[in-house]
C-alpha cells in the first residue's frame, strides 16, 4: 500500500515533535531508527529515506552526529528546527488538533491485541477499512473534501494497515487519525459516513 510522499513527511515531523515533547530538555535528538518506530509499517524504507532527506534539506529537520542506545557511534541523528517545531505544530492545528489540548503519543501505551481482544481490535479495523471505503465510493467526497481530498485517503489507508497488525499502539493510532476522524465527520455532517466517523472517533475516545 503507497503512502502519498507529503503524508510520510508529516508524519516524520509530527512524531519528532512528539519525541521531543515527551523527551527531558537535554535529550532531544533522535536516530532514524528510533524515527522510524514511530511510523506507519507501510511507508517503505527507502520513501522514507527520501522523505528525512527532504526535510533536511529544506531546513525543518537539523543533523548531528551522536551515539544513539544500540546503534554505530558516531551515527547520524535528527532534531527537529524552529521552522520544523512551526511546520509540526501548523500541521496539527490543520488536522483539528488545538495545541493546549494536544497529548503525544507516549512510548508505552495500551497494546490492542487480536488474541487478547479480537472484538475491540476488529470493532477498530474494520470501523476504519469501512470508512476509508464509503468515502472512495461516495460521489459527493470530491466536492466535500476538496483539496484534502487525496491527504484523508492517504491517512485513512495508513491507520487500516496500522490497525491490521496482530498488535498495535492504541494512542499512536488515536494521536493520528482523531482529528481526521474529526474533520471527515463536520463535512459529511448528518450522513452516514459522517456518522460513521463520528462514532469510530468516540470509540477511541472513550478506550484511550
Amino acid at each position: 500500500m503507497a503512502v502519498g510522499f507529503e503524508t510520510i513527511k508529516e508524519q516524520i515531523l509530527v512524531v519528532l515533535y512528539d519525541y521531543m515533547l515527551t523527551s527531558d530538555s537535554e535529550q532531544f535528538w533522535f536516530s532514524a531508527t528510533q524515527i522510524r518506530e514511530g511510523l506507519s509499517e507501510s511507508i517503505s524504507g527507502a520513501f522514507f529515506i527520501r522523505a528525512l532527506r527532504s526535510l533536511t534539506e529544506g531546513d525543518e529537520i537539523e543533523v548531528g552526529v551522536g551515539d544513539p542506545l544500540g546503534e554505530a557511534p558516531d551515527s547520524p541523528i535528527y532534531a527537529l528546527s524552529e521552522e520544523g517545531i512551526i511546520s509540526a505544530e501548523e500541521i496539527l492545528i490543520k488536522k483539528g488538533w488545538t495545541l493546549d489540548d494536544y497529548h503525544p503519543a507516549p512510548s508505552a501505551d495500551r497494546i490492542i491485541s487480536r488474541l487478547e481482544e479480537p472484538n475491540l481490535h476488529a470493532e477498530i479495523h474494520q470501523g476504519i477499512s469501512d470508512l476509508a471505503a464509503a468515502i472512495a465510493k461516495s460521489n459527493e467526497a470530491g466536492d466535500l473534501l476538496g483539496g484534502e481530498k487525496d491527504l484523508i485517503d492517504d491517512e485513512l489507508k495508513a491507520a487500516t494497515e496500522i490497525s491490521s497488525k496482530e498488535r498495535f499502539r492504541l494512542k499512536r493510532l488515536a494521536a493520528f487519525i482523531l482529528p481526521t476522524l474529526q474533520f471527515i465527520a463536520s463535512k459529511f455532517f448528518g450522513s452516514a459516513i459522517g456518522e460513521a466517523a463520528k462514532n469510530l472517533a468516540n470509540l477511541l475516545f472513550k478506550i484511550t
